[in-house]
């Protein structure tokens, strides 16, 4: 295997490479690191298509991936490490075959699949298609830190009878 590294001044670039994940499973990786004032590092991932769980291996928690189980991603994030502030993530991917568990919901959120957009003061999952129980759904889910409400949900749930929908058994008291 090669990696492409470049040098100049006080930065460092490694990439964009291709790395091999097992027989079938590859990304094209792109760090860089610049020290001194307006330094700090960035690292990008892209993928057409990998695990979830490979992905944790690459690049630890990921926001949003980090909450469900199982399943492939393909796109795009990117995390910066500015030398002066807290790191963030970025990024526009989609995912496919997952599970999430939902505080309130007794079943595992099974996620077909849906498009999502992480920046670091908000979060959009967008054309997503679902299931709980026997309950299937489409919709939509944003999260912004600015926002009164900071969580919005759209739900289209084409039909359900009220025997299909059961809310989590409630929690035992504290003691």
């Amino acid at each position: 295997a090669t990696a492409t590294i470049f040098l100049k001044d006080k930065t460092i670039v490694a990439g964009p490479n291709t790395v091999q994940i097992g027989d079938q499973e590859a990304a094209d990786v792109e760090a860089t690191y610049q020290s001194g004032e307006g330094g700090g590092t960035a690292v990008k991932i892209a993928t057409r298509r990998m695990s979830i769980v490979d992905l944790r291996a690459l690049a630890g928690a990921v926001p949003l991936l980090d909450r469900v189980t199982n399943g492939t991603w393909r796109g795009t994030v990117t995390y910066q490490k500015p030398v002066a502030t807290a790191a963030t993530w970025s990024g526009d991917f989609e995912v496919q075959n997952t599970n999430l568990a939902v505080d309130g919901v007794a079943d595992p959120v099974r996620v077909q699949s849906a498009a999502v957009t992480v920046n670091p003061d908000q979060v959009s999952v967008t054309r997503i298609r679902a299931k709980t129980g026997d309950i299937a759904f489409t919709g939509e889910y944003r999260w912004s830190a600015d926002a009164a409400q900071p969580q919005r949900f759209r739900l289209q749930i084409p039909e359900a009878a009220a025997s299909e929908s059961r809310p989590a058994p409630p929690a035992a008291p504290a003691g």
